[in-house]
């Protein structure tokens, strides 16, 4: 007796193992969005310079400078420059003093410079 017992109650482990409870059962994940499209380049397309790229052409003309920087944040403009020479301070002060007051002249629309 305790032999069939033994067996029926192997026999209902094993089953509810292969079949599975469904309370634990997760449906399969929904497919998700896909990747957005992105714009295709065309080579005969014109790309309109920004107010960063205008500042940085603007600078660049200027004498002394090996090459420039800019980050334009609404009506404020950031400027890096790396000079061909080495300035004191004082020069240095100066020479970012001129630039800025360059690119407010040219750009009237930006409130700060630095």
């Amino acid at each position: 007796m305790q032999r069939k017992l033994a067996f029926f109650l192997l026999l209902a482990i094993f089953v509810a193992s292969i079949s599975g409870c469904a309370a634990f059962r997760r449906p399969a994940p929904a497919p998700g969005p896909t990747a957005p499209q992105t714009p295709q380049v065309t080579p005969n397309s014109q790309v309109q310079p920004t107010v960063a790229d205008q500042i940085v052409q603007m600078v660049n003309r200027m004498t002394g400078v090996k090459a420039s920087y800019a980050v334009v944040i609404g009506n404020l403009a950031m400027i890096g420059v790396d000079m061909k020479d080495r300035l004191s301070g004082e020069q240095e002060n100066q020479f970012k003093d001129r630039i800025a007051a360059e690119v407010k002249a040219k750009m009237p629309q930006l409130a700060e410079v630095w």
